[in-house]
């Protein structure tokens, strides 16, 4: 057992995620607090952890060398992405397709990692960004900056669409 360091509920209420210090990920049916997935990963500590793909699947950070992700439907049914840079990441999200992964890096850029092999990845340069969220479609990411704007960008390009400003 180890300090917690992640928690968030499914869509729906009826589970509750961890993610520990100790490399663990777990699933608790929020009701009872009966565990229903444990699972051990990598070498380093976890920062993150958060349901995906309409909770079905998990995704894992500990922020160095990237991401997991869980398949809660089939345990064994789970892919690595190792980043291709050594700052650590500070967010990871997931598309609503389940296509891609964002990446926030140091605050400087977002990268969005294929989740099959049919995808490209696709960078989006970002000089002080500090939050990031995709459509509700997938089709668009919207990625703020601690310069007072945010931007839209296309998901599949990276290509700037316009600019939001306060």
């Amino acid at each position: 057992t180890a300090s917690i360091r992640s928690v968030e509920f499914s869509i729906d209420g009826s589970m509750l995620l961890t993610s520990s210090k100790d490399n663990t990920v777990k699933v608790f049916e929020t009701e009872s607090g009966k565990l229903l997935h444990s699972f051990k990963l990598g070498p380093n500590d976890l920062w993150d952890a958060k349901f995906c793909l309409n909770d079905q699947a998990i995704l894992a950070s500990d922020g160095r060398d990237g991401v997991t992700l869980i398949r809660l439907k089939n345990e064994s049914d789970t892919r690595d992405f190792k980043k291709p840079h050594s700052v650590v990441a500070r967010k990871h999200l997931v598309s609503p397709q389940g296509t891609h992964i964002l990446e926030s890096v140091n605050y400087k850029y977002f990268l969005g990692v294929p989740v099959d092999d049919k995808s490209d990845t696709v960078r989006f340069e970002f000089d002080k960004a500090n939050m990031m969220e995709f459509s509700p479609n997938g089709e668009f990411v919207v990625v703020g900056s601690t310069k007072l704007f945010a931007k839209v960008l296309n998901a599949k390009t990276g290509q700037e669409l316009f600019r939001l400003k306060d």
